[in-house]
């Protein structure tokens, strides 16, 4: 037989004395309808420095199409009627996860899940998210199943 243990981490890691980089999710946000996979993207690690001095005061910020495709290795297309936002996002181990985005009126919540052994410290980065407003908030959560 073969058993799986998940921990889940609500992603609160410090950014500054300011406030957490992502929020733990209200409850209701948790059924929020999801978004396509292929309207977000992961920014580039190499480039998180600079998410981070855009994201210093708000956990969303638009971005135009060409400030969009310079955070990421492949460039994103985002459908008409939405725009490029960069959003806050924490993970576990990158190599074997994936992101989820859900979003109501109220919120957008950023998900990672991934395989790995323990529970890693949370790592803060960002996504590229093709959004039709500004998220009111921006909520995020972490799971590891080892």
């Amino acid at each position: 037989m073969l058993f799986a243990t998940q921990r889940v981490v609500f992603a609160i890691s410090a950014l500054s004395a300011n406030g957490a980089w992502v929020a733990p999710p209200p409850t209701w946000l948790l059924y929020a309808p999801k978004l396509p996979q292929s309207s977000f993207h992961e920014i580039d690690p190499s480039k998180f420095h600079a998410a981070v001095s855009l994201l210093k005061n708000a956990p969303a910020v638009p971005l135009s199409a060409r400030e969009a495709n310079a955070f990421l290795a492949n460039p994103l297309n985002c459908p008409s009627k939405s725009s490029p936002y960069l959003v806050r996002a924490t993970l576990g181990f990158r190599a074997t996860g994936s992101f989820s985005v859900q979003q109501s009126e109220d919120g957008l919540l950023v998900s990672h899940g991934s395989l790995g052994h323990s529970t890693p410290p949370p790592q803060n980065t960002a996504l590229v998210v093709c959004l039709t407003s500004t998220p009111k908030a921006v909520y995020g959560s972490l799971s590891v199943a080892e």
